[in-house]
């Protein structure tokens, strides 16, 4: 289990790797997403291309995270699922309620376009 941070440009990226069953894992998640949430990070991309596999907490992490940004005017995007991901994601129908892309350099251009309109 991994979530490593990185910038690119404007845009803070979490790589998320690994398993998130619900366990310790699973709090590191959640405490880094809110804490770039609290410090008002305006554009946060969650990059889920290394992530093998998450449970419904895992999921709900995400989706709270989603929803606190949105409420703090900040903007929290995903990409790269795939796999069981994907699958997990689409089963869910959480895939309908979260800004995914298909990979980084998707993602990275919707936060440019936000910005430019």
């Amino acid at each position: 289990m991994s979530v490593r941070r990185r910038q690119v440009g404007d845009v803070v990226v979490l790589d998320v790797g690994g398993h998130f069953y619900g366990g310790r894992e699973t709090g590191v998640l959640e405490r880094v997403l809110f804490e770039e949430i609290e410090l008002d990070s305006a554009a946060v991309l969650v990059n889920l291309s290394e992530c093998m596999g998450m449970n419904s907490t895992g999921i709900g992490v995400l989706l709270r995270a989603h929803d606190a940004s949105e409420r703090r005017g900040s903007s929290l995007r995903f990409c790269g699922a795939a796999g069981r991901m994907k699958s997990l994601l689409s089963l869910l129908r959480a895939g309908a309620l979260l800004d995914q892309h298909a990979s980084e350099d998707e993602a990275l251009a919707a936060f440019a376009q936000r910005v430019s309109a």
